[in-house]
C-alpha cells in the first residue's frame, strides 16, 4: 500500500524521520504492507516537491534545515515552489513550535485538512493554541489526527492510554513530562547545588536551552499535559485551563527539607477526571522515595495512568532526542493506516 507523506519543515527530528524511513524500508513494507513516500518538504524558502517521492539517500547527505533543501533541488535541477501544493496522504507538521499564534503549522494542517490528508504533529504549537479547531474540522472531514510525537517524544503517553487501556475508565494521569527540568532538578537533590547552577550545568550539557523559560516555567510540561488530556478525555480544553507552576522559585533549602523528611521533588503533571470536567495542574512537588517517580532521574520522563479496572500503570524512559522524536512520528504515521 503506497503512501505519501508531506512534511513541513526540516529540522532534526523531520531529518531522522527520512533517514528512519530510509533504512527501515524494507522492514516497514514487510511487516505493515505500507511503502512510504516523501512527496515534498517545505522549508523556509520554499518547498521540494517530487511527484513519485523524493531520493531520501541524496537528501540526507545534505544535513538538516532550508539549505539541505536547497542544495538538494540544486543538485536535482528542481525549483522549489513558492506556491506551496498540499498533495499526499499524510502531512507531518514539524515546523518550530509557536505557542502564541500557532504558525505557520496552523496554517499548513488546515489547508492539509482541506486537502483530504491525515495529520501527524512533531511540534505541538498549532495544537495547544487551537486544537478545538484542528480537531472539529478533521472530525467533520472524517481525516485523523495523531501526535503522540509531540507529548514527551518515544514516551508512549498517548499510546497507552487509546490502546492498552481500552475499556478501563481513566481516572487521573500524571506524569514527569519534561527531561530539561528533571535533570535540573535531579541535579540539585543529588549534587546539593543552586536551581542556577543545575540550570548552567544543564546548558553546557545541551540539555537546556539558552533561553530555558518554556521549561523551567513549567509551560512546556503544562503544554504536553493538555494535549494528552484532550485525547485521552475526549476533550477540546486550551492552555488556560492548566494551572502551572514552575521550578524556577525553588532553592537548595527546599530541596533540604524534602531530603529530611525522605523525599525528592518532581515537576508532577497531573490531569484528574472529575466528572463532566478534567482539572489539570503542573507543579513541583514532593515525592516519597518509596513511590515510583522518585526513581526517574536524569533526563527521563514517565507517566503514569490510574485505571478503575486495571489499576496504575507506569511507563519511564523513552529517547527524548530527535531520533526518539523521529520514531514516534513514523509510529503515528503507521497507526493511520493499520
Amino acid at each position: 500500500m503506497e503512501k505519501f507523506i508531506m512534511i513541513c519543515g526540516y529540522g532534526g527530528v523531520a531529518l531522522e524521520l527520512c533517514k528512519i524511513l530510509l533504512d527501515n524500508k524494507n522492514y516497514i513494507t514487510e511487516k505493515y504492507n505500507l511503502d512510504l513516500k516523501v512527496r515534498s518538504i517545505v522549508g523556509r524558502h520554499g518547498q521540494l516537491y517530487e511527484e513519485k517521492g523524493i531520493d531520501l539517500e541524496a537528501l540526507l547527505k545534505f544535513g538538516k534545515g532550508s539549505c539541505a533543501i536547497e542544495y538538494y533541488a540544486k543538485q536535482k535541477n528542481l525549483t522549489l515552489k513558492t506556491n506551496i501544493v498540499f498533495e499526499g496522504d499524510v502531512l507531518v507538521e514539524a515546523t518550530p513550535t509557536d505557542l502564541e499564534s500557532g504558525e505557520p503549522g496552523l496554517t499548513y494542517a488546515l489547508k492539509a485538512l482541506d486537502s483530504g490528508m491525515n495529520l501527524v504533529f512533531a511540534s505541538k504549537g498549532a495544537l495547544v493554541t487551537n486544537y478545538k479547531l484542528i480537531s472539529t474540522k478533521a472530525a467533520e472531514l472524517d481525516l485523523k489526527i495523531n501526535y503522540s510525537g509531540a507529548t514527551a517524544a518515544a514516551l508512549p503517553t498517548l499510546d497507552i492510554g487509546e490502546s492498552s487501556l481500552s475499556g478501563a475508565r481513566i481516572k487521573s494521569i500524571k506524569g514527569i513530562l519534561n527531561g530539561t527540568t528533571n535533570f535540573i532538578l535531579t541535579e540539585m537533590f543529588t549534587n546539593d547545588i543552586s536551581f542556577e547552577d543545575a540550570l548552567k550545568k544543564a546548558q553546557e550539557k545541551g540539555i537546556a536551552e539558552k533561553n530555558p523559560d518554556l521549561d523551567i516555567s513549567g509551560f512546556d510540561s503544562g503544554c504536553k499535559l493538555l494535549l494528552i488530556a484532550n485525547r485521552i478525555f475526549n476533550k477540546q480544553y486550551d492552555i488556560s485551563k492548566v494551572d502551572i507552576k514552575g521550578i524556577d522559585k525553588l532553592s537548595v533549602e527546599d530541596i533540604n527539607l524534602a531530603r529530611s523528611s525522605g523525599q525528592t521533588i518532581k515537576l508532577i503533571a497531573e490531569a484528574r477526571f472529575n466528572g463532566d470536567e478534567v482539572e489539570m495542574k503542573v507543579a513541583p512537588l514532593p515525592v516519597p522515595k518509596a513511590e515510583m517517580f522518585s526513581s526517574v532521574n536524569g533526563t527521563n520522563k514517565c507517566i503514569v495512568y490510574d485505571t478503575l479496572e486495571m489499576g496504575e500503570i507506569f511507563c519511564a524512559g523513552g529517547a527524548s532526542d530527535p531520533m526518539g522524536a523521529g520514531a514516534a512520528v513514523l509510529k503515528d504515521i503507521i497507526n493511520l493506516y493499520k
